[in-house]
């Protein structure tokens, strides 16, 4: 707009001087009508710049719209990724606490059962019901360890007797006297390797087993018979497998197995229900879990020694 009124100002002054020396220059020659036809191109060329100046005004308005438009579309979409972001992370937030409440929660009740067996220990103390018999621990009477240092204790005794005597049984069935005095490494590489094996899988497979089939359905010496039964025959065609490729080869080894895994079982059965679990439960209740005055005793130093380990391992 002010172009256009620069221009007509700048036009009524030319008009103005031109008139003052119309008479002058009529002289020369110029038409009488030349200043009124270029007063009239100059209007219209301040109109055609008035127009031009109505249709920027109006493509400016266009292109404000489109680009308030484009702006609000994107907006609304870096509003809707920030949302999903959000709610990733919300998420990704949520499942991290619950996680941390699962372990919280997790070690809250294993710190009550290891309580209650406690408690249930203590109980027992004063009422002197600790103590087994050899009856007891065939009828399934006698108590075992459910808290962690307890089971591994339990366990090493357990594995340490049937080693032994399995390991002897087997080795001088095939080898004779001469297994003693070459082949006593046995024993500790045997020990090691069942006890690593009872601690990665088989606890877990055998203790599936028990609490699905036999302790629901199960008790007294049925139940004692039944998980007796269940440990060997997971344990012997795994063990009598290792020891066989250990001493022998791996030469005929479906015969040697197809031979020695049947009778194997039998007396494994018969030396673990007989032998080694009676003795190793009464050697854990009678003497490492409380002496003869119903203190406790080994035990203690033990689980003193042994839950800084879990706990580092656990960890």
């Amino acid at each position: 707009m002010g172009l256009a009124k620069r221009t007509a100002h700048a036009t009524t002054a030319t008009v103005a001087a031109l008139v003052d020396t119309q008479h002058d220059e009529a002289l020369t020659g110029i038409p009488a009508n030349y200043f009124e036809h270029r007063a009239e191109q100059l209007e219209k060329a301040v109109s055609e710049l008035v127009s031009k100046k109505n249709e920027a005004d109006k493509e400016y308005a266009r292109q404000k719209v489109a680009l308030t438009r484009e702006l609000e579309e994107e907006k609304r979409e870096m509003l809707k990724q920030w949302e999903v972001q959000k709610t990733a992370r919300f998420e990704v937030l949520k499942e991290t606490h619950d996680a941390h409440i699962k372990e919280l929660e997790d070690e809250k009740v294993q710190l009550r059962q290891q309580a209650k067996d406690f408690r249930h220990q203590a109980a027992a103390y004063d009422r002197n019901k600790l103590r087994c018999s050899y009856l007891d621990c065939l009828r399934g009477k006698a108590s075992v360890p459910k808290e962690r240092a307890g089971m591994l204790l339990f366990q090493a005794l357990m594995i340490g007797g049937m080693v032994t005597i399995m390991t002897s049984f087997n080795g001088y069935r095939h080898s004779g006297l001469d297994f003693f005095l070459n082949y006593h490494w046995m024993y500790p590489l045997t020990f090691c390797m069942t006890f690593l094996i009872r601690e990665w899988f088989m606890n877990d497979f055998t203790e599936a087993i028990i609490h699905q089939f036999i302790l629901p359905n199960f008790q007294g010496v049925k139940k004692a018979t039944l998980i007796t039964l269940t440990n060997i025959v997971c344990m012997v065609p795994l063990m009598s497998t290792l020891m066989t490729c250990m001493i022998y080869g791996v030469d005929n080894l479906g015969q040697t197995l197809m031979e020695q895994v049947p009778i194997t079982i039998v007396v494994g059965a018969c030396v673990n229900f007989f032998i080694v679990s009676p003795i190793v439960k009464m050697i854990y209740n009678n003497l490492i879990v409380a002496n003869s005055a119903g203190e406790t005793g080994t035990y203690t130093k033990f689980q003193e020694m042994i839950m800084p380990l879990l706990s580092a391992f656990n960890s």
